[in-house]
């Protein structure tokens, strides 16, 4: 089941990003971040987002228990336009992955973002994280070339930009910075 996310949800969906950080990004980031990272904050993020116009925070349930969340909302980019989302989260308890729980909670996104009027929805993902970037594709998004580097507390990262387009069009430009 999929449902909105209501502010009791926070701490779970704080658990869960956590959770799915320390597994998914091993050997990606620094194990010296991933262990330090601050529940509380992560808690009150998610909490600002309950509610939110133009914001959708789904939560993806499994017996009863928040096992993964989905977080949609305009996009941050600088190119983008009126008509462009960006799932800016989406993780899952790593003792449910692979069960067809992220790809419901993608539906979900897609969904909303068709709702609140949007026609394209982006998201960001760790050029290294191969199995992210696998479930993305599988789900119809595909790389636009869009590189970006953002800084951590001691470390850099890159990312690479995926976009879905409701008719299916995905412009596959050469490779740019953003």
């Amino acid at each position: 089941m999929i449902r909105l996310a209501t502010l009791e949800d926070a701490r779970r969906i704080a658990e869960i990003q956590v959770a799915s950080w320390q597994v998914a990004y091993r050997g990606i980031l620094p194990d010296e971040y991933l262990e330090q990272i601050n529940m509380e904050q992560r808690e009150a993020v998610w909490r600002g987002c309950c509610g939110k116009e133009k914001e959708v925070l789904w939560v993806g349930m499994r017996d009863d228990v928040v096992a993964g969340f989905c977080h949609v909302r305009a996009s941050r980019d600088a190119d983008a336009d009126s008509a462009s989302a960006e799932v800016t989260s989406i993780y899952l308890d790593p003792a449910k992955w692979r069960r067809g729980l992220g790809r419901e909670l993608m539906a979900a996104a897609r969904t909303s973002a068709s709702e609140l009027g949007f026609e394209q929805i982006s998201l960001w993902v760790l050029v290294e994280n191969m199995a992210a970037r696998q479930f993305y594709e599988a789900v119809g998004f595909r790389s636009d070339g869009c590189l970006k580097q953002e800084e951590g507390p001691a470390f850099y990262f890159n990312k690479l930009r995926y976009v879905w387009a409701a008719g299916g069009n995905v412009a596959n430009d050469l490779p740019r910075s953003h």
